[in-house]
């Protein structure tokens, strides 16, 4: 439901997090969890980042941006 609510400092909050929880939930793969999430209320979209330690002490980050379309 969060993806489909105007960008707001609220909704922001509250999907960054549900996706620590699911990550933290089903991923037992991997410690240290960031999540990071800004909202763009020009553009209406929400920037995304992750990073967290995977197996071997592996380092992995990434970013990407949720656009409403509608």
């Amino acid at each position: 439901n969060l993806l489909f609510e105007n960008a707001s400092p609220l909704i922001t909050i509250a999907m960054r997090s549900e996706i620590f929880k699911v990550i933290s939930k089903y991923e037992r793969r991997v410690k240290d969890v960031v999540v990071d999430v800004s909202d763009d209320n020009d553009d209406n979209t929400y920037n995304i980042s992750i990073s967290f330690t995977a197996q071997y002490d592996t380092q992995v980050e990434f970013s990407f941006k949720l656009n409403r379309i509608r």
